[in-house]
């Protein structure tokens, strides 16, 4: 009866594990954009790890028009360093927030194949912050 009763569940109300997908190790190479579209990201790989520089910022002053000189520095300004994939995740790498311009360790996860969860913390993982990012 027991037995029966499990397989049942099993059946019907699959596992996490069940459901998840193996992701490869580049799904996150490409271009990507915050969630208020306020900048783009390259991802790219060199040497088996994984980076980020931006492409494209929004005019925070002047929305819609190109960049003043003094903002132009964020172009190919490199915000994501030495990420590593390991069990389905990149870990071990480093962002830049560049509102505050302070820098923190970090990890990625996939929500789907377009969207990616960006996690920077200080110290521990259970002081950390994330942010969604969207192919583009």
């Amino acid at each position: 009866m027991i037995m029966n009763y499990m397989i049942f569940l099993t059946l019907f109300f699959p596992t996490e594990s069940i459901k998840s997908t193996a992701y490869s190790n580049d799904l996150i190479l490409g271009t990507w954009t915050d969630c208020n579209h306020e900048l783009l990201i390259q991802c790219y790989k060199k040497n088996d790890r994984y980076f980020g520089k931006i492409i494209w910022v929004e005019n925070s002053k002047h929305k819609g028009m190109p960049l003043d000189e003094n903002e132009k520095f964020w172009i190919n300004y490199q915000v994501m360093k030495d990420f590593e994939f390991v069990n389905g995740r990149w870990i071990n790498g480093r962002i830049i927030d560049i509102k505050n311009h302070k820098s923190y360790e970090a990890f990625i996860t996939v929500i789907n194949p377009n969207a990616i969860n960006v996690t920077g913390f200080i110290w521990l993982p259970i002081f950390s912050n994330s942010s969604k990012f969207y192919r583009v």
